[in-house]
């Protein structure tokens, strides 16, 4: 699961839509822990807030545990989304 921090992933292409047409839209939504949802519910849940964690995480970490795991990854939502790139490939 991917946490996008200040959009979820279905806002950030509604967002690069619209930013594509000439619409920019400006909305955040609420910050959701991820990995602490996923403890409440008896899973193991892992928080990674940027490049350097992700690339130092220890993977095996996940598959010592005998329930779930879930690996929230926080992604910078002023990022453009590289689906901007693909609609205007479409619209060729």
């Amino acid at each position: 699961m991917l946490n996008e921090i200040k959009i979820n992933r279905l806002f950030g292409y509604i967002n690069t839509l619209f930013n594509v047409l000439g619409e920019p839209v400006s909305l955040q939504l609420p910050h959701v822990d991820f990995a602490a949802t996923a403890t409440s519910v008896d899973a193991q849940g892992y928080v990674v807030n940027n490049t350097i964690e992700l690339l130092e995480f220890d993977y095996g970490k996940l598959y010592s545990h005998e329930r779930p795991c879930l690996l929230d990854i926080h992604i910078d939502g002023d990022e453009v989304s590289p689906m901007g790139v693909r609609i205007k490939t479409l619209n060729r």
